[in-house]
């Protein structure tokens, strides 16, 4: 039976791993302070929630127009383009004094060219684990989000209490840049998983075979109706608590974190009985 320490023993997979601990830290605390700026800046509750959660919206648009390069792209080269995208943003939410809708504009388009980065990161552990790793593999990279979520909004809920926005955006900006040397020397230069055009055409030939097989219709409804769900909860903690937020949306993290620590353990102990 395969362990954590076993998977953190791969450098490849600590180097992703760690990546994207840095990305999600860079991340939470980014949203948070962006609906906080644009709560207090407007008083909506609407433009609060949608600064925070809209990027998921686009990356679903992203997800259903670019995610053909996940697989017909070279992996180390697209996660740095990546992290540098995700950190030349944040260094502009930091360095300008933007306007509500000129950093709701900026955090979409972003969001909309980060989408692909996920499919990149699951098709890429696939190859620096053993297969009978994924599992675990795949628990360890959901843990760091739920552990990240955690410490970037409740850091930046505790910072906004003593620094200024600007200042919290330029603590993002730092976590999002360490990722790039992470990426850069911690993983090999593979090639493409497969040769295909990068085009919108190519991403929906994709997705209708997914969608045609009855046993991954009902896994992606479930991964999608409950993240659904808890995004209408969680848009209204800003405008409910402000900057208290951040404890609230790193409750919510710690409750996932743990069901994803239970059902690592559940798995990998029904595949050690076999």
């Amino acid at each position: 039976m395969s362990t954590y320490r076993e998977i953190f023993g791969r450098t490849e997979f600590r180097s992703l791993w760690l990546s994207s601990a840095l990305g999600n830290a860079s991340s939470t605390m980014t949203s948070l302070t962006l609906a906080i700026v644009v709560n207090e800046r407007t008083g909506s509750a609407l433009l609060s929630a949608f600064v925070m959660f809209g990027p998921s919206l686009a990356q679903v648009i992203g997800a259903s127009t670019l995610m053909s390069a996940a697989d017909t792209a070279r992996p180390r080269r697209i996660l740095v383009l990546l992290a540098v995208l995700s950190t030349g943003a944040v260094a502009a939410q930091a360095a300008f004094d933007l306007s509500p809708a000129a950093r709701l504009l900026l955090t979409l388009a972003v969001a909309y060219g980060l989408s692909i980065g996920a499919g990149v990161r699951w098709g890429l552990l696939n190859e620096v684990v053993a297969p009978d790793q994924f599992v675990l593999g795949r628990s360890a990279m959901n843990l760091s989000v739920g552990a990240m979520q955690i410490a970037g909004f409740g850091a930046a809920g505790l910072l906004l209490q003593v620094l200024d926005p600007a200042q919290v955006f330029w603590l993002a900006t730092a976590f999002a840049a360490l990722a790039i040397p992470v990426l850069r020397f911690g993983l090999a230069d593979r090639p493409p998983r497969r040769l295909a055009r990068t085009s919108p055409r190519e991403t929906w030939r994709g997705n209708r075979i997914l969608l045609s097989r009855p046993s991954t219709r009902p896994l992606l409804l479930a991964l999608c109706i409950p993240n659904g769900l808890i995004v209408g909860c969680e848009a209204l903690f800003v405008p409910y608590a402000g900057s208290g937020a951040g404890l609230l949306l790193a409750a919510g993290a710690a409750g996932m974190m743990t069901g994803d620590l239970v059902a690592a353990d559940s798995s990998t102990g029904r595949h050690a009985r076999r």
